[in-house]
């Protein structure tokens, strides 16, 4: 199997410098759409490390899942699919301990 990807690794590096080629080909061809100039353009620059800079925004909402908060949200989710909440941790609950970090 190491042989397998050592030959197919040779081959796909090979494949793309001619891969390059073609897009440099597309990009240099004033008679080819622009879209598609512009394109292979992008990708030239994509494979050369010059990507462009994205901004990506995450809105995480944390919740206080401790405690009874923890306990509440189990009740509403029972509930939801279709369970009795009270049977669902009945017995098998174990009391909840607040735990505070210590500011040593």
């Amino acid at each position: 199997m190491t042989a397998i990807r050592e030959v197919a690794g040779r081959e796909i590096e090979s494949e793309a410098i001619a891969s390059a080629q073609f897009l440099a080909s597309v990009r240099d061809d004033e008679n080819a759409p622009l879209i598609a100039r512009l394109r292979a353009a992008d990708s030239l620059l994509d494979r050369g490390g010059l990507a462009g800079l994205q901004k990506i925004a995450v809105d995480h909402t944390h919740r206080d899942m401790t405690g009874e908060a923890l306990m509440e949200r189990i009740r509403t989710l029972a509930k939801k699919h279709g369970l009795d909440p009270e049977k669902l941790l009945a017995g098998n609950a174990a009391p909840m301990i607040e735990a505070v970090p210590s500011r040593d």
